[in-house]
């Protein structure tokens, strides 16, 4: 069960950080330029951590896959 749901959350955050990256790269090709500022402190520890969430999970799941 709970590695069912490392899985799901991994493949979610995977997801949610990719749709961010490339919204992001849209925005550069668009407008050239991207100037990235977060006034909200919530909001950036918020960010922070779920990168931070998703950075350990896929190293988890990347020696995990290696071990296989």
């Amino acid at each position: 069960m709970w590695e069912k749901l490392k899985e799901l959350w991994a493949g979610l955050l995977l997801i949610a950080a990719l749709g961010w990256i490339l919204f992001h790269l849209i925005l550069i090709k668009t407008q050239d330029a991207v100037r990235i500022y977060e006034s909200n402190q919530i909001v950036l520890w918020v960010e922070l951590v779920g990168t931070s969430l998703l950075i350990v999970l896929a190293i988890e799941r990347f020696i995990k896959d290696c071990k296989r």
